[in-house]
């Protein structure tokens, strides 16, 4: 297998900005992990009317499009539910309709927000200052881990602002504008220490070796 097609179910337009450019970046660390011939992939936001939570649609959805997606990654922000809850009530139901082979579950604890907060260099590279002359909000100074905080969308244009130091940026003062690139900056090794994103990387992996991963060409 020399080529990887992954479509995204995402939750809405910023994390269809957000979400290719981690999976994508996963996927290349992983290559280079486990030396696997490098494959030619294509990784994006599946463009079609937002399906909720409805598992025949998204059954149907799969069946009429098999041909187009080797895996296909469904988020849902578990907003600090439980996540087993979730599983149980969306996907599992999948895997019983369609197999399980094509399907990924991305649950971050709280949203997507909660894992780009987790790297404070990659925001202010995104921003292009300096991490140490920013005066960040309290929330992210005092320790623990970024999944157990409130409002973590408000949060994250938060540190934007403070990163601006009251100015306005090239591409505005809202972090909506900013999420594709600290996508692109953030630490691989630093998203690891975020239990639901290694429990992504679990799945993700998972997923890969259904196909036959490694691909050795």
């Amino acid at each position: 297998m020399n080529y990887l097609s992954v479509g995204i179910f995402s939750e809405g337009t910023t994390d269809d900005r957000t979400l290719p450019d981690i999976v994508r970046r996963l996927l290349d660390d992983l290559i280079a992990q486990d030396q696997v011939i490098p494959l030619e992939s294509y990784i994006s936001p599946i463009e079609a009317p937002r399906l909720g939570s409805s598992v025949d649609q998204y059954a149907a959805f799969l069946d009429t499009h098999a041909q187009d997606w080797s895996l296909v990654l469904l988020h849902r922000d578990a907003d600090h539910r439980n996540t087993s809850q979730i599983r149980a009530r969306l996907f599992e139901p999948l895997e019983a309709r369609s197999g399980g082979e094509r399907w990924v579950p991305i649950i971050p604890v709280r949203n997507l927000e909660a894992w780009l907060l987790c790297d404070r260099g990659a925001i202010a590279r995104a921003v292009g200052v300096e991490e140490f002359g920013v005066s960040w909000p309290e929330e992210l100074t005092g320790g623990g881990s970024v999944e157990g905080l409130p409002n973590t969308k408000g949060l994250l244009d938060g540190c934007i602002r403070a990163c601006l130091g009251g100015r306005r940026g090239r591409r505005g003062s809202g972090a909506g504008a900013y999420m594709s690139q600290i996508a692109e900056e953030i630490a691989l090794p630093v998203l690891r220490g975020l239990s639901s994103f290694r429990e992504f990387e679990e799945d993700f992996g998972q997923g890969l070796r259904r196909l036959g991963w490694p691909f050795k060409g």
